[in-house]
């Protein structure tokens, strides 16, 4: 039953830097790499003539206590814009390489995470295609996670400590493990079938010790959202990790990664000197000669922090593990085993949880300008801003443009402002070594927002509150002479007004939308309801579910369906990975009901559900978290890829066919529709192409043609490179056509 104004918006779990997103500028230059890179140059260029013209001219008749900071403030940042043009420079494409049949084992650590966070993680990990072994590591040792494990058959340890926390955790089970590899999940972050498919190609090469893969968040209004699938964390995971392939400078992010069980045996398990195990770890792998790969896909989906003291904890935890490394006498990032541009690039992460400082100069000097008149230039005429603002305008330009959409310079200066007293906070560790506790992020929260929120930026108010004060001052004071002769501050030229006004109403517009959004925040749901187009039945009557998770829903039905009995039954049409229908059946239990616009009996309801057996929370649990995600994930490569256009003879599951189109990861084919007979989309079989090409086909639709012929669409997994001949040989075709065909012969 289709509803109108209830749209169904599928999320394919996909880079950012590959699909437009609401920062059209970025975007546009997704497929214009060469265009970026030369207004990196331009930017590049322009900055340091700045950074040199500053220096040269306006160090004069200035004190070197005035002059310095700003300056070093300065240099910061054009340093910190090199490392992201190097980061960002170019993206290497992650092809899938042919599968490395090998033993995994899949661990889930656990400390805290209730059951709705492990459950579909463990659902989704037992749908992984390949030889694996799951394994739920609970250093919470609870009673209802032996249970949850006993339920699906995977192994279950604990131990009587909680020391190290997450590293602890996994280094007490790795005696217990036997797979060649190890792939780590979060408890929150739910694999997508074909994860060893996608990842495990790269370990042929023994030097490859860490395969590193993107982290996407399901729960789209989370604090992290800039819109949906687009998030805080896609311009690190989609632009410059992929980036950093080629600067050998990829490190374990915690989760979502495959890991060589001997590597790490090697190096005496996980690293525990820091709280960010994960990176530490991945540079003793470095500098036992190891390799770390990024592969762009996105293979999970798991939770984003859901309001801002989650996400406060998180990056507190980031930036005191990362800063850890820097410490004297540690200094991991900057050991001589690793090469110069690797290192280079390592001090991207010190630089930017050091930024806090940058910012308190910036707003010292404010201050010092306008209420002590100390400049911290020697002249500010007209070509200061001529200079200062190519050099700005071209940076901005070169950095939307490097990062291809995923986020804009001015969230980038927003989130870091919500977390800038977590940064600044952190810095102490550089300096101390006091023991760090390792802070769980909580996970499955409301948001109420309100002033709690709110307070947690108490720290860029502050610097928002005198950014304003001091661009009033000045123009209050620049008025009042220039209409009264009378002034109470340092009179100050048009270039120094212009200057302190631009950054000043610039801090104070990013800091108070910030808070007013965070204020304005309401979320009570704990639980992120998955859009979804389900057929469903409310007590025997045609229905639709809109949206859906393991413990409620909401249905588009009518005021009879709900009328005919009190007690609501509702049935959902859920799928396996296989296409097969399963039906979840179970009671729902209105909360809500609202009428939809323009009808007269139909209605949208809301509430929970109580399933009739464990069988149906499955079935709801697999379609939301495992189905939606990889089924989108699927369509979005199929659709975007580009098909070459064939003919050649081609085998399906044993029956003769010809393939008529086909990519890296996709093909069609046309085949006789009384051999073809019922086999079912969704399954997966094996083909072959021209005797030369085979893999594996995943049925995507198939559809009459003319006579008794139907056309077969397919995923498919190949499993020999030598597929690109095809392509090039059938681009040469096209263009000898086209050549043919503009000359008016026929080819």
């Amino acid at each position: 039953m289709a509803v109108r104004g209830v749209p169904r918006v599928p999320y394919a779990p996909i880079p950012s830097s590959l699909s437009p997103s609401r920062v059209s500028i970025g975007s546009w230059f997704q497929k214009r790499e060469g265009l970026a890179q030369i207004l990196a140059i331009i930017a590049i260029i322009c900055g340091g003539s700045y950074l040199i013209w500053r220096l040269l001219v306006t160090s004069h008749n200035v004190p070197l206590w005035a002059f310095a900071p700003l300056f070093i403030a300065e240099l910061y940042g054009y340093i910190s814009f090199l490392i992201f043009v190097l980061d960002s420079w170019r993206l290497p494409s992650s092809p899938r390489l042919p599968i490395y049949d090998s033993t995994c084992d899949v661990i889930i650590p656990t400390y805290n995470e209730d059951i709705d966070i492990l459950e579909p993680t463990i659902i989704g990990a037992l749908q992984i295609r390949g030889r694996t072994t799951i394994w739920l590591l609970d250093d919470g040792n609870r009673s209802e996670m032996k249970a949850l494990a006993e339920r699906y058959g995977i192994k279950y340890l604990t131990r009587t400590s909680n020391e190290h926390a997450k590293a602890g955790n996994i280094n007490a089970a790795l005696p217990h493990l036997t797979g060649e590899l190890l792939l780590v999940l979060d408890a929150d972050h739910v694999p997508a079938p074909d994860f060893l498919e996608a990842t495990s190609g790269y370990f042929v090469n023994p030097k490859v010790a860490l395969v590193q893969t993107a982290h996407s968040f399901r729960n789209h209004n989370s604090i992290m959202h800039e819109e949906q699938g687009r998030n805080e964390q896609s311009l690190f995971f989609d632009v410059l990790l992929p980036g950093r392939n080629r600067l050998k400078s990829v490190f374990w992010c915690g989760s979502a990664a495959i890991l060589r069980r001997s590597a790490l045996m090697e190096i005496g398990g996980l690293a525990t000197v820091t709280v960010t195990e994960d990176y530490e770890t991945s540079l003793h792998l470095r500098l036992k000669g190891y390799l770390g790969i990024y592969h762009n896909e996105h293979l999970i989906q798991g939770l984003a922090p859901d309001n801002l003291t989650s996400y406060v904890i998180q990056r507190f935890r980031w930036a005191q593990g990362n800063l850890q490394l820097f410490r004297p006498g540690m200094r991991l990032p900057w050991r001589k085993e690793l090469g110069v541009l690797e290192r280079v690039s390592n001090t991207g992460g010190l630089l930017y949880y050091l930024s806090p400082f940058q910012k308190l100069i910036y707003s010292a000097n404010l201050v010092v300008v306008v209420f002590f008149g100390v400049l911290p230039v020697g002249y500010v005429g007209g070509w200061f801003i001529v200079f200062w603002g190519i050099a700005s305008f071209t940076n901005i330009l070169a950095v939307t443009a490097l990062e291809r959409g995923t986020t804009s310079p001015v969230e980038g200066i927003r989130n870091l402002f919500l977390a800038f007293e977590a940064y600044f906070r952190a810095t102490s560790v550089l300096w101390t070594k006091a023991k760090v506790p390792f802070l769980v992020t909580p996970k499955n929260e409301v948001d109420l927002g309100g002033w709690a929120s709110v307070r947690q930026m108490r720290f860029a108010i502050v610097i928002g509150a005198v950014s304003l004060l001091s661009v009033i001052n000045i123009w209050i004071s620049y008025i009042s002479y220039h209409f009264f002769s009378w002034h109470y501050l340092t009179l100050h030229s048009t270039s120094t007004i212009v200057i302190v006004s631009f950054f000043g109403i610039m801090e104070v517009t990013i800091i108070s939308r910030s808070a007013w959004s965070m204020y304005h925040r309401s979320q009570e749901r704990t639980l992120w309801r998955f859009p979804v187009s389900l057929e469903a039945r409310v007590n025997g009557l045609l229905s639709q579910c809109v949206d859906l998770h393991q413990n409620g829903a909401g249905i588009i039905t009518t005021e009879a369906a709900l009328r005919k009995n009190s007690n609501v039954r509702v049935e959902i049409a859920c799928h396996d990975l296989s296409g097969k229908i399963v039906w979840a059946t179970g009671q729902f239990r209105i909360r809500s009901k609202k009428r939809i616009e323009g009808t007269k009996e139909t209605v949208r309801a809301g509430g929970r559900i109580t399933w009739d057996n464990a069988e149906s929370k499955t079935a709801v649990i697999m379609q939301c978290y495992v189905v939606e995600q990889y089924v989108a994930r699927q369509h979005f490569w199929l659709r975007n890829e580009r098909r070459r256009v064939v003919l050649l003879p081609a085998h399906l599951d044993g029956i003769d066919a010809n393939c008529v189109d086909v990519s890296t990861s996709g093909a069609s084919f046309v085949a006789s529709e009384a051999d073809w007979g019922d086999r079912q989309v969704g399954i997966r079989i094996p083909i072959a192409v021209d005797s030369r090409f085979f893999g594996t086909a995943e049925i995507r639709n198939v559809t009459a043609t003319t006579g008794d012929l139907v056309r077969v669409g397919a995923a498919v997994t190949w499993q020999n490179p030598f597929l690109l001949k095809v392509f090039s040989e059938s681009e040469k075709l096209e263009q000898r056509t086209r050549k043919s065909m503009d000359l008016g012969i026929n080819p």
